[in-house]
């Protein structure tokens, strides 16, 4: 059969607005108090008609065992949940930042290798914030593999930069001597992939469901 499930208790849409505005307040979303005013469904017509009043019974969903908290109470946990992924991301953002500081010294001493890695580091750690809004980032490398779990839809010079990124992580990785260089040859190939690296995180970052502070 049909089972309606919706939070216990009722409220109108203005009292559901006040209350976003207060919790996001109160947990850090909201920087700023701003002005809600209520209206009546006359001042705000919609092609479909809306009952009055449309509260759903739950009472045969309960009949299963199903707990049905209040919307408050569901709210609270739903904008707190959106307030320690914004706060993760911004840690994760802050080490982004030190990467590309680090790959912008590297380059400037002639340590190409380096450079790289600091580029891929920054380039992973980015992906890896953004999957923090549909779950724990996984434990990998990758940066091919990362984007292919966001969905993220590549175009060819983000699939290329990936691809020598992964490429001059590895060799990068496991060369003792960094300042030994084997394929960036110049200056200038360092200071391109460095470019791309900063404009590929700041697309990513547009690609991002939720704003990120």
């Amino acid at each position: 059969g049909i089972y309606h499930y919706t939070n216990a208790g009722q409220t109108t849409w203005y009292h559901f607005a006040c209350e976003i505005h207060r919790l996001g307040r109160q947990c850090g979303l909201l920087e700023r108090d701003c002005p809600i005013h209520p209206l009546t469904t006359a001042q705000y017509p919609t092609k479909a008609a809306r009952p009055a009043y449309s509260l759903l019974s739950k009472e045969k969903i309960k009949t299963l065992g199903v707990r049905v908290p209040g919307w408050e109470e569901s709210l609270a946990v739903y904008l707190e949940e959106i307030s320690s992924v914004l706060r993760r991301q911004r840690q994760w953002f802050k080490v982004v930042a030190y990467d590309l500081r680090s790959a912008e010294i590297e380059a400037s001493h002639g340590r190409y290798r380096s450079c790289a890695f600091w580029c891929q580091q920054s380039v992973e750690k980015t992906l890896k914030s953004l999957m923090e809004f549909y779950e724990r980032p996984l434990p990998v490398h990758d940066v091919f593999k990362l984007a292919s779990k966001l969905r993220l839809p590549l175009e060819g010079q983000h699939r290329e930069l990936l691809k020598l990124l992964a490429k001059l992580y590895t060799e990068s990785r496991y060369d003792f001597d960094l300042e030994i260089d084997d394929g960036l040859t110049a200056k200038e190939d360092s200071a391109r992939l460095l470019e791309s690296s900063k404009e590929f995180i700041q697309w990513a970052r547009t690609q991002n469901k939720l704003p990120i502070a």
